[in-house]
């Protein structure tokens, strides 16, 4: 026998009375219980190796570490180390974020995320302007940069919707039920 946990879902209705008159649309929020087995859902990411923007940020570290074999053996210490710690911090913060559950906090890690991956971005241009690094190279690096940007935005843009639907769904506890809220 398989025992499930609850589960609180919300439930997003929408209602369009744009052409009823008026100009705003309206919104009813409500929560559907039920039993959820112990099984993944359709979306549901159980690791964070399953997200597409850790995957892309891996595949900008190995990337990012061949560039750094030919930059100078005096650049080490610096470019080379840095370029290197920006590399793993971007999947590394994805991973950690993840594991620390859905919510503001996965959501701060992915900024951090975001951050390294400007801070490699720049520590490139450097290497290019000190012509450390073959432009040919380069272009396949910043190819993997921008997608995974591209990626991070997208995953927080999701985690931001789903803490607004999370925040509705209280609201709509905290008020009996359902409830209408114009826009």
């Amino acid at each position: 026998m398989t025992v499930g946990r609850p589960l609180l879902t919300p439930v997003l209705h929408r209602r369009d009375e744009r052409f009823t008159g008026t100009d705003r649309i309206s919104f009813t929020f409500g929560l559907r219980c039920g039993w959820q087995k112990e099984r993944c859902l359709v979306g549901q990411v159980r690791s964070f190796r399953e997200l597409d923007a850790w995957n892309a940020a891996m595949d900008l570290v190995v990337t990012t570490y061949e560039i750094c074999s030919s930059l100078p053996n005096f650049e080490q210490f610096g470019l080379r180390a840095q370029m290197q710690r920006a590399a793993v911090s971007v999947p590394s913060n994805i991973a950690e974020g993840h594991a620390g559950g859905s919510g503001r906090r996965y959501r701060h890690f992915v900024r951090i995320s975001l951050g390294s991956v400007a801070e490699l971005d720049t520590q490139l241009e450097v290497a290019l302007r000190l012509k450390y690094v073959d432009r040919v190279k380069a272009q396949e690096l910043l190819k993997e940069l921008i997608r995974t940007r591209q990626l991070l935005h997208g995953l927080h843009r999701s985690l931001c919707a789903k803490l607004a639907v999370q925040a509705l769904a209280l609201l709509a506890l905290f008020y009996g039920g359902s409830t209408f809220l114009s826009l």
